[in-house]
């Protein structure tokens, strides 16, 4: 069963961020995703006035992971959404456009954004690809 959780501890994320190859940084919020007990993917984020901005979305190193980091990606905008964000950016340059896509990212004016604010109340909002 595939679970995506809050991370409460820095030294957890820590060491998922470097098991993930994604780089750490303290001063972000974190979300995991656990395939049964088995972490397999890390979001740190940050929220701002422009909304939310997800810094890196990264699966394990070397492992097919777009179901992965679809479910994270998603988790962390409905977190995002739940904190009042109107717009999440998806700042993590290395994430396979196919995947942003699916997730809802669209490319506005140079940047993946994409609208989040009742994004999760409208279920054909949430079938890919619209922002």
């Amino acid at each position: 069963m595939l679970s995506v959780l809050p991370i409460q501890s820095k030294d957890e994320q820590k060491a998922l961020a470097e098991l993930c190859g994604a780089e750490y940084n303290v001063s972000l919020l974190a979300y995991k995703i656990l395939d049964g007990e088995k972490p397999v993917g890390i979001c740190q984020f940050k929220m701002s006035p422009e909304g939310g901005n997800i810094v890196t979305l990264n699966g394990l190193k070397g492992e097919d992971c777009f179901e992965y980091l679809f479910m994270l990606g998603r988790g962390t905008l409905s977190f995002m959404e739940i904190c009042g964000a109107k717009y999440a950016y998806l700042d993590d340059k290395t994430v396979d456009p196919v995947i942003a896509k699916a997730i809802g990212f669209s490319e506005v004016e140079g940047r993946m954004r994409m609208e989040i604010e009742g994004f999760f109340n409208e279920p054909c909002k949430n079938c890919g690809g619209n922002s």
